[in-house]
């Protein structure tokens, strides 16, 4: 089932504190959305009004076309599906059984669980990578675990509207990229409507359809990934007075603590990793074509001759860019 949620001049916040207003935005059905912005930007508050769990102060949620908050709440549950941040308290529920918990919208308390429901579990169980897990206590995970049982949960619930609120936050780098890579797949494979809302801005602009990004209080900002990245609010959104953001690599940099700047030649991986150790050491990069530091096939090539890692290029840049 593809289904479209939108808001139509959305205003949110709380009572006496507005956060954003006139929001007009939809999440596509076959698209995976990231939502980014620094802390208190407001993003749990718009996740947390778009799912139904905080009533708009203006304006309208519409899914499917019709009012989201007009639907009562077993039908709230069959169209959106929520994984939230808070802590899971303690439980001595299988992680199966807490699983099993997103059929429930399908089949009601009193039901029973049918060999399709059963097949589905087991199915987010493996696309978690949280099988080998399914018969221990969920008390005794840790947080990554925890928080890979409670998407697995989102997943059995098989709404075609799925939002996320960091989920990412306690998963290491392999299954953070996994993660992203599984829910971009759901997207596009079984055209849900997938928003993430995350700190990881290399994952979201890699892999993202769409981008929304909340710069702070009030301002908003929505469009593909490469139109966002190379917008000024994306760059003031994540600078610091330490840190800058270099749009044509998608890296961030250390800003320079030396004044002259230092031209580098080249491309590829071995370039990238120059331009980020010498930004690391302090240096100001410039790119340029006829530079007399090159990166070439494995190569530093300096006007003192050619070294054959970076390492030992690094030793002779802190030496001769000094003097």
């Amino acid at each position: 089932m593809r289904i479209r949620l939108q808001t139509q001049m959305l205003t949110t916040g709380y009572p006496g504190k507005v956060l954003h207003e006139n929001l007009s935005i939809a999440l596509e059905p076959g698209k995976l959305t990231a939502l980014l912005g620094p802390n208190g930007a407001g993003k749990s508050t718009l996740i947390k009004t778009i799912s139904g769990m905080l009533p708009p102060l203006r304006g309208e949620v519409l899914i499917d076309g019709s009012n989201f908050y007009k639907k009562s709440q077993s039908e709230r549950s069959l169209l959106v599906s929520m994984v939230l941040t808070e802590k899971i308290i303690d439980t001595y529920l299988r992680v199966r059984d807490v699983v099993a918990l997103g059929r429930y919208p399908h089949i009601g308390w009193l039901g029973q669980l049918t060999a399709e429901d059963h097949h589905k579990v087991q199915w987010s169980l493996e696309q978690c990578c949280v099988e080998h897990l399914a018969d221990k206590s969920i008390a005794r995970l840790s947080d990554g675990e925890r928080q890979r049982v409670m998407i697995a949960r989102a997943l059995a619930q098989d709404t075609p509207v799925v939002i996320l609120d960091e989920p990412t936050a306690h998963l290491d780098v392999k299954n953070r990229v996994d993660l992203m890579v599984l829910l971009r797949e759901l997207a596009h494979e079984q055209g849900k409507a997938i928003l993430v809302s995350t700190h990881d801005l290399s994952l979201s602009v890699d892999l993202a359809d769409w981008l929304w990004l909340m710069p702070n209080q009030r301002e908003f900002s929505s469009g593909l990934p490469e139109e966002i990245v190379f917008s000024e609010k994306f760059k003031h959104s994540f600078e610091s007075p330490l840190v800058s953001f270099e749009p044509s690599t998608g890296q961030f940099l250390l800003k320079p603590k030396k004044n002259n700047p230092v031209q580098l030649a080249g491309t590829g991986i071995d370039w990238q990793m120059t331009l980020k150790a010498l930004s690391r050491l302090g240096y100001r990069v410039e790119p340029a074509e006829n530079a007399e530091i090159e990166v070439r096939q494995g190569k530093w090539i300096t006007p003192a001759g050619s070294f054959d890692t970076l390492a030992s290029f690094l030793n002779w840049a802190q030496e001769a860019l000094n003097h």
